[in-house]
C-alpha cells in the first residue's frame, strides 16, 4: 500500500524512473513520528482547494499531487506537511499558523527536520508549470534555494 501510493503519485507527476526505485528504497527512509504511520490519508480536491484557500495562495501542481496520494509523511527526519486525516502533525495550515520563526511573507513552510531546518514554498518565483521553488532556512536565516520544484526536492530525498 505505502509503496503503491508513493509510485501512483510519481507517474502523475511523469516520473516513472522515480516509481520504479522505490521498492528498494522506501523501508529504509520512511519512518512516522513516535510509532505512527510515516504517511497519511489522502487528502480530497476540496480539503486542497480549501488548505490553499486558507494559506492564500494555490499550491503548485507537483504538491497538490502529493496531498492527493500522499496526504502527508516523514522522510528520513523530515516531515512533509500536508493534510493528515488521522492526527494534527504535519497539518500544513496549522504548522503555518503556529510557526516560530519569521519567515517571509511569500514562503508556506512545508516541512521541518529534526535539526530545526524549515521547508518552504517560494511563492514569489513561479515557472511556467506553475511550481515553485523550495527554500531551506537554518535556524532562522536566510533561506537557500534547495530545488527548484517540490517534485525535485522530493525526488533528491527519496534518491538521495
Amino acid at each position: 500500500m505505502l509503496l503503491e501510493r508513493f509510485s501512483d503519485m510519481m507517474k502523475v507527476c511523469r516520473m516513472r524512473e522515480l516509481s520504479g526505485s522505490l521498492p528498494s528504497k522506501a523501508p529504509q527512509l520512511l519512518g512516522g513520528p513516535r510509532g505512527s504511520s510515516p504517511l497519511a490519508s489522502p487528502a480530497s480536491d476540496s480539503e486542497i482547494e480549501a488548505a490553499g484557500r486558507e494559506l492564500g495562495i494555490e499550491f503548485p501542481p507537483s504538491y497538490q499531487a502529493f496531498l492527493r496520494y500522499i496526504g502527508a509523511a516523514r522522510i528520513q527526519s523530515l516531515e512533509l506537511f500536508g493534510l493528515p486525516r488521522n492526527g494534527l502533525w504535519g497539518d500544513v495550515v496549522l504548522m503555518n499558523q503556529l510557526i516560530s520563526i519569521p519567515l517571509p511573507p511569500s514562503c508556506v513552510m512545508i516541512g521541518r527536520d529534526d535539526k530545526g531546518s524549515v521547508f518552504c514554498l517560494d511563492t514569489s518565483s513561479w515557472n511556467a508549470e506553475r511550481e515553485c521553488p523550495i527554500l531551506v532556512f537554518n535556524q532562522g536565516k536566510t533561506g537557500v534555494r534547495i530545488a527548484p520544484t517540490f517534485l525535485d526536492f522530493l525526488v533528491r530525498l527519496i534518491l538521495g
